[in-house]
């Protein structure tokens, strides 16, 4: 499912489990250059997603250092201190417990965003 936020020129490619994610991902730029690929802004993601689940989304993004520059934001509605230890250790940048209200998830990702913008700049 995709949706469109034309207002905010905001794009919004959902997928329902990690193995979407993963191929969505590959998309058509697989083995072509990720430097001139329109890749993700930000990935939300969810531990638990059917199949591999995020953490084994977590691992195979790992593997890709091209998307290492595309921040990961995980969402749960399980805690738990071991489970961030290795949701960041695989390349999450934010982890928190999943908001009653989608209003408070948009702060996360915003913050998030700018972070990275900013690192971009300092590395330009």
């Amino acid at each position: 499912m995709v949706l469109a936020y034309d207002d905010a020129g905001v794009h919004v490619q959902v997928a329902s489990s990690a193995k979407e994610a993963i191929r969505y991902l590959r998309g058509p730029w697989e083995g072509l250059d990720f430097d001139n690929a329109e890749l993700p802004d930000v990935i939300v993601l969810d531990i638990s997603m059917p199949g591999v689940g995020g953490l084994g989304f977590l691992a195979w993004y790992q593997t890709q250092p091209k998307l290492a520059r595309v921040p990961v934001v995980v969402f749960t509605s399980s805690g738990g201190q071991e489970l961030e230890r290795w949701a960041m250790e695989l390349g999450a940048r934010e982890f928190m417990i999943k908001p009653t209200d989608f209003a408070l998830l948009l702060p996360v990702v915003e913050r998030v965003l700018d972070q990275w913008v900013a690192g971009q700049a300092e590395t330009a």
